[in-house]
């Protein structure tokens, strides 16, 4: 409806404003032909006076006929001009019709006129020019004084009288025009002027009356347009207004139920009344009007920081996304985990994000743990063996970390110790390898400690570190013996007979019969095992290693079908572990290194397995950047195991490298960095006899090579 009524206005404004305009134009039109034909009936009346004073001239004053009649004539022409111009304005068609009428006939009775002075004019000429001798020829008057006076002296004939009688006539006739002339000038055309006056003036009221009548009904029109859009805006605001108010309803419900505590402060740090209701869930209370830095932090410290932290993005000093991403994220309320973020609106108003994360973040703990158990429980089902031995290890290292505990503190010999740390490091590494993350983590922390006091000779009491470690270890295992149950785990002990009665029989067999050595050996090959299959985890392991540092590693095993009794080669595997590790960590590049020097982004290692007549050789080699005797010698410089002018040789950096403490890393990590590893090798190979040597090549690889006795051979 009040669209219909706005478009009926509108074209009514439009039709006015042309009417009006039309009006105007035609009014214009009208003045503008007036004023016009009033300049030119000024124009004629000049003419014709100046055609009165040329007459009289003529007749009366001139000294010089001839002469002045050239002026008359020229006169005389441009007067007939203007007249007959005036008898043809179009303006005339905007007075009276009696004006009209009145100026044709002028127009006719000056035409008369006109003829009568040139009649009169060219006889005047023919008198002159021969018929009688005047004395003077200066003007009409006396020229026609002249010749009266001639014929009454001297008598004429009657061709003669036909002359004066001409004479007179003409005479007769300029006088007579001339006083017709004055006649029209002061009468005629004066009254013409003001008749056009007159209408000029009407023309220009009539203008005046409708220009009010149109400025009248635009103004009636604009007050009706005013306050029908008053009516409308009122309206409209009202409408608005309530749709503001629908919508703020529906921001704050949807606010309110989003789950998402939302806040605004100022410069002033103080919390404004508009809050969602999930505020009020957080802090179990309305925070409106409180102090932010107050409501979120018990710490005074923290209160502090983040105060100083607004004052920055308040005052423009700093860029407000710089200090909102170095502002804690997290906050502590009512035993609740709260999530924080702000957003700042504009320059006196910060927003605040709050979210209640706490059961998000017990899910992700639920979550990773059973994650972790379920990668627990994965490597423990595909490596079984190694997950039993680790049981067997933990025991032995908790066994002699409780041996060395003497009223709450440790106590050993140099010896003792490193050998310990050793052992620590292996246990760590065999964790990890199983998804024992916090059994590693502590075994990590421990060897830091154990290592920390041999640096300076300090005492500290360990038995919280192996409590702690130790529960670890047994939560750990229980998760995985949870899932899997008892009876996996008993099931464990056996190939195809139970290890433990087949250890009996050993045991009974080499007691009661020492000296039949095919029996032992008949008793002994029933738990042979391939050496490949021993090699098999430690090659998952290489590869998990490798994706956890970033690089790609293929691992292949060659045994050539040789097999072991598993129990005595576990110090070979803790053995090859570690040169694994030290091979991934420190020889095999980042893949983009290895593109640039040529090679294939995935590095190779080779375990080739071989009898070599009474003994086994194990060659373990990779395609890395080799052993870096610079760096090597650089390293034994900097922790004073090489004075500072010394140089070492290809061999003595490989001899170097097996000593306890020395480590080309970097930094310390949970798999490297001790220098500990290739010390722990040593000692394996060396405890069941065997030998180690290695070869490096600069940018080709490194070989280890260990030889051991082998078992078999003494049957």
């Amino acid at each position: 409806m009040r669209r219909t009524w706005f478009w009926a206005l509108l074209v009514f404004i439009i039709f006015v404003l042309l009417v009006g305009a039309g009006s105007s134009f035609l009014t214009y039109q009208r003045v503008a032909r007036l004023s016009d034909l009033k300049t030119q009936m000024d124009e004629t009346l000049t003419k014709m006076a100046q055609l009165v004073n040329d007459t009289y001239f003529l007749l009366y004053d001139s000294d010089d006929i001839r002469a002045s009649r050239e002026v008359w004539r020229e006169s005389l022409e441009n007067a007939y001009i203007d007249l007959n111009n005036l008898s043809q304005h179009p303006g005339l068609q905007h007075v009276d019709s009696a004006i009209s009428q009145e100026i044709g006939q002028i127009r006719s009775s000056w035409e008369n006129t006109v003829r009568n002075y040139f009649s009169g004019d060219q006889f005047l000429l023919n008198f002159l020019d021969s018929k009688v001798e005047l004395n003077t020829n200066d003007n009409i008057n006396s020229m026609v004084s002249q010749v009266s006076r001639l014929i009454s002296e001297t008598g004429v004939d009657s061709g003669q009288q036909e002359d004066v009688y001409q004479l007179n006539l003409a005479y007769l006739r300029l006088r007579t025009g001339t006083a017709q002339l004055r006649v029209f000038i002061t009468s005629a055309v004066e009254e013409l002027r003001g008749n056009v006056q007159d209408e000029t003036d009407r023309a220009l009221e009539q203008t005046f009356t409708v220009s009010g009548i149109v400025l009248v009904l635009l103004l009636l029109l604009i007050v009706l347009v005013l306050t029908f859009s008053l009516r409308v805006l009122r309206q409209a605001n009202i409408d608005l207004e309530e749709q503001v108010r629908e919508r703020t309803r529906a921001i704050q419900n949807l606010l309110d139920f989003s789950g998402v505590g939302y806040i605004t402060f100022g410069p002033d740090l103080i919390i404004n009344p508009e809050i969602s209701r999930e505020c009020n869930t957080i802090f179990g209370r309305s925070i409106a009007g409180e102090n932010i830095a107050q409501v979120l932090f018990s710490s005074s410290q923290r209160q502090e920081d983040f105060s100083d932290a607004m004052a920055l993005v308040f005052s423009g000093t700093s860029h407000p996304e710089v200090v909102f991403n170095v502002l804690d994220s997290k906050t502590f309320i009512n035993d609740k985990t709260i999530e924080m973020s702000f957003r700042l609106v504009d320059e006196s108003t910060i927003m605040g994000q709050l979210r209640d994360i706490s059961e998000t973040e017990e899910l992700q703990r639920t979550l990773e743990r059973e994650n972790s158990q379920r990668e627990m429980v994965l490597k423990a089902v595909t490596s079984k063996r190694y997950f039993l031995s680790i049981l067997d290890d933990a025991r032995e290292l908790f066994a002699a970390l409780e041996e060395c505990i003497v009223d709450g503190n440790f106590h050993a010999d140099e010896e003792r110790k490193n050998q310990i740390i050793r052992d620590i490091h292996t246990f760590k590494a065999n964790a990890s390898f199983l998804r024992m993350a916090r059994t590693s983590k502590l075994a990590h922390m421990l060897e830091d400690v154990l290592i920390a006091q041999g640096i300076l000779s300090d005492e500290e009491p360990l038995g919280n570190e192996i409590a702690e470690l130790k529960k670890a270890f047994n939560d750990e295992v229980s998760s995985v013996v949870e899932v899997l149950g008892q009876e996996w785990l008993k099931g464990a002990d056996k190939i195809e007979i139970s290890l433990r009665l087949l250890e009996k029989t050993r045991k009974f067999v080499r007691d009661r019969y020492p000296e039949d050595k095919y029996l032992i050996h008949a008793i002994d090959v029933l738990s042979y095992l391939p050496l490949s299959m021993l090699f098999m985890r430690l090659g998952d392991m290489s590869r998990d290693l490798a994706a956890t540092n970033g690089k790609r590693v293929n691992v292949l095993i060659e045994d050539n079908e040789i097999s072991v009794t598993p129990e005595q080669y576990q110090n070979l595997l803790h053995a090859v572990n570690h040169i694994l590790r030290n091979m991934i960590t420190h020889g095999i590049e980042f893949p983009r290194h290895r593109e640039k020097a040529g090679k294939n982004p995935e590095g190779n290692i080779k375990i080739h397995s071989s009898l070599e007549g009474r003994e086994i050789q194990i060659r373990i080699s990779d395609d890395g950047a080799g052993l870096s005797v610079k760096k090597i010698t650089e390293r034994a410089r900097e922790i004073g195991w090489l004075d500072d002018g010394g140089s070492l040789s290809t061999r003595e950096s490989v001899k170097m490298i097996f000593e306890p403490g020395f480590s080309t890393a970097d930094t310390v990590t949970a798999v490297a960095g001790r220098g500990f590893g290739l010390a722990a090798v040593k000692d394996a190979i060396y405890q069941i006899g065997g030998k180690i040597r290695v070869s490096t090549a600069p940018g080709r690889g490194t070989t280890f090579i260990i030889v051991i006795p082998n078992e078999r051979m003494g049957y």
